[in-house]
Parts: C-alpha cells; sequence; structure tokens
C-alpha cells in the first residue's frame, strides 16, 4: 500500500501515515479516495506533503470524523443475568 522505497521517508513516517489511514477507514467506514490521506496509494508528492503536514482528509470526511468524535459513546451496561440469555 505505501510505497516508500526509494522516497528516502522514515520509516515512522510511513507508519504514521498508514495509521492515520486506516484509523479513517475505521471511523468513515468507506473505502479510497482519488486524493488525500484516503488515497489508496501514497506517491512522493504525497509524502512530501505528508512531512509537511499538509495531507489531510476532505472537509466532508474531517467533518463526519469530528462529528463521530463529538458523540458521546453509548454506555451500555448488562447485568449477568442479561448476558446469559
Amino acid at each position: 500500500m505505501f510505497g516508500a522505497k526509494g522516497y528516502r521517508i522514515l520509516p515512522g513516517v510511513v507508519l504514521g501515515a498508514a495509521m492515520a489511514h486506516e484509523m479513517g477507514h475505521m471511523l468513515l467506514q468507506s473505502g479510497h479516495t482519488a486524493t488525500g490521506l484516503m488515497r489508496a496509494e501514497f506517491n512522493q508528492a504525497d509524502f512530501r506533503h505528508i512531512m509537511s503536514g499538509e495531507l489531510h482528509l476532505s472537509l466532508a470526511e474531517a467533518a463526519t470524523v469530528r462529528a463521530l468524535l463529538m458523540t458521546p459513546p453509548v454506555n451500555v451496561r448488562l447485568s449477568a443475568h442479561q448476558l446469559l440469555e
């Protein structure tokens, strides 16, 4: 997925980008986009943008993630009796 080979990119930068990308899949429940953090493969320009903090989610993706993170979690508590049913 992330071809940093030949790009002179630190492994930690690649790992961080991969983690952010995969967290995007988890939060957005969506696939890849043509540009930005959620694109399928990063090229050398993308890694430059990552290094300068300029590779982002789209405005719509960012709004979705922000809304998800602002929503209080549902606190579900089950009794032992309910768990055995």
